[in-house]
């Protein structure tokens, strides 16, 4: 079934980061981190384990405070204050977003109802569809595998439709058909003008060039670490 591709109602331009510096847990996760990505853009997220790919997918979707460095994201001409950002975002991480008494169809309607969308059956039956899920559309995701489970979460990616997709690790659990299906989807988001930014080990076809950046390149050394942890906590001190 062919993926619809209308436009948006409301089209993100650009989303772009200036030295982005991040510290979890007493530790500073990576620094000084660049990237801007327009209209159809994909940006892949690599780096090895602990590199903090999941940490920039996170922080880019508002989840993760920034200890130093601006992100922007431009809707129809503006930049959107920070609080406003998670509107036009749609993020699938590396857990899938379900409850195990609720069926397939009634999770897609409670993220559509999140996000203010009205219940639509068209909708949600498209997105299951998509991917592979119209005949467990009534079953309760207690009963979903791995595998499913993470398909229903990328069906949200259809019914609950965001300019900006931040993806982590979005094939993890996928088997050949549901891969090809997610790599559908984001040849048509990216189509219609959405954003993409994605963390992946695997390799995952996109079409055009795909910017990247490698947080192995932004890991901090010690001297670099310590100053800015140090700053950080002088910093919670003086509030």
């Amino acid at each position: 079934m062919p993926l619809e591709r209308k436009a948006f109602e409301t089209q993100a331009d650009s989303l772009s980061a200036t030295g982005l510096t991040v510290a979890r847990g007493g530790r500073l996760v990576f620094k000084g981190v660049d990237f801007s990505i327009g209209a159809g853009d994909a940006l892949i997220v690599k780096g090895p384990n602990g590199a903090g790919k999941s940490t920039l997918i996170r922080t880019v979707a508002g989840l993760v405070p920034v200890l130093s460095g601006t992100m922007t994201l431009s809707v129809a001409g503006k930049p959107v204050d920070r609080p406003d950002v998670g509107i036009h975002l749609a993020y699938v991480g590396l857990q899938d977003g379900t409850k195990p008494t609720m069926t397939a169809e009634e999770t897609l309607l409670f993220w559509r109802s999140v996000h203010g969308h009205v219940p639509d059956a068209a909708i949600i039956t498209s997105a299951l569809d998509r991917f592979g899920l119209s005949r467990r559309s009534a079953l309760q995701t207690r009963y979903f595998s791995t595998g499913q489970k993470r398909r229903l979460a990328l069906a949200r990616l259809i019914a609950v439709p965001a300019p900006v997709w931040l993806l982590d690790e979005p094939t993890v659990g996928l088997d050949t058909d549901a891969v090809a299906a997610l790599e559908d989807c984001l040849a048509a988001h990216r189509e219609r003008g959405g954003l993409t930014i994605l963390a992946t080990h695997t390799p995952i076809g996109l079409t055009g060039s795909p910017l990247t950046v490698d947080l192995a390149d932004h890991q901090p050394d010690a001297e670099t670490a310590l100053a800015a942890l140090t700053g950080e906590d002088l910093a919670e001190d003086a509030s």
